[in-house]
């Protein structure tokens, strides 16, 4: 069984981007596909994708697939934009980010490293205000990148990549959305 939106919807709002509570609290979410439901964006050797979880699944598989929501991404720019560290112990500091623009999990550069900027405009993403698939269905995200905002996070043959959609193209659409669930496993305690 999946686990309900409660929290998760919550925090992102009824205009479908964070609150401000998110800037006080980290939150455990999990994005569900909109068009293959009951499979999830996980990280597995550092690439992401979209495989079968579910609470029965092993405890790996489900903290692969949750991640901890960073309110306003690592670029810092507030509502609207978010960032999502590996909930994984021992992978803390790890983040989701495009690179050659397919979607990969990295360890974040210490500050005043000349990898940080090109690290924190990949890591972070914009939320948009309706999702491409459901529109008027505030449970459904898309989101695109902050360093190449035409392309959306998408999935594709089960992978995990930044596209530029055909719009008017429904599967571009649904593959783009996804649901943003109260994590597959808690949040850290502090």
């Amino acid at each position: 069984t999946l686990l309900k939106a409660s929290a998760a919807s919550a925090v992102l709002g009824s205009v479908g981007k964070p609150t401000v509570a998110l800037a006080q609290q980290d939150l455990a979410v999990s994005f569900q596909s909109f068009n293959f439901r009951g499979r999830f964006v996980r990280h597995r050797n550092f690439l992401a994708d979209l495989d079968p979880v579910s609470s029965a699944s092993p405890e790996l598989d489900k903290f692969d697939a949750t991640f901890v929501f960073r309110h306003g991404g690592n670029a810092n720019l507030g509502d609207g934009f978010a960032s999502w560290e590996a909930r994984n112990p021992g992978l803390e500091g790890h983040f989701l980010r495009h690179q050659n623009f397919r979607l990969v999990l990295h360890k974040l550069p210490p500050p005043g490293s000349p990898d940080r900027r090109l690290f924190d405009l990949d890591s972070t993403f914009i939320i948009d205000k309706e999702s491409l698939a459901a529109p008027h269905d505030r449970r459904f995200q898309s989101f695109r990148a902050l360093n190449f905002s035409t392309r959306y996070l998408r999935h594709r043959n089960f992978h995990l990549f930044l596209d530029e959609l055909d719009k008017s193209k429904q599967l571009d659409r649904e593959d783009a959305t996804f649901e943003t669930l109260d994590g597959l496993m808690p949040q850290r305690s502090s």
